[in-house]
């Protein structure tokens, strides 16, 4: 569940919104990841879709994620924020 939770910081981190912004969020789990690994998050520019690879293997983790926001405001992409959105585990 761990990997789950750094794909929802990372999308939020993105989206630049607070925790509470965040409506929905859902997503396959493609392979296991294992302890030490860091996690790159690719998402689209409003940061509703994503995919979650392992860094090192390059092997896609979580699929097909979606988000969906609680806010009138449509989120607003970061791109500097994007490129932190790696995370060790």
């Amino acid at each position: 569940m761990a990997t789950f939770g750094i794909a929802c910081f990372a999308v939020l981190l993105a989206a630049g919104l607070p925790s509470a912004a965040l409506r929905t969020i859902e997503a396959r789990f493609t392979a296991p990841v294992y302890p030490g690994e860091t996690l790159r998050v690719e998402l689209d520019e409003r940061a509703e879709t994503f995919d979650m690879f392992a860094a090192e293997r390059g092997v896609k983790v979580l699929s097909r994620g979606r988000a969906s926001f609680n806010c009138e405001i449509a989120p607003t992409f970061n791109s500097d924020r994007h490129k932190r959105a790696g995370h060790r585990r």
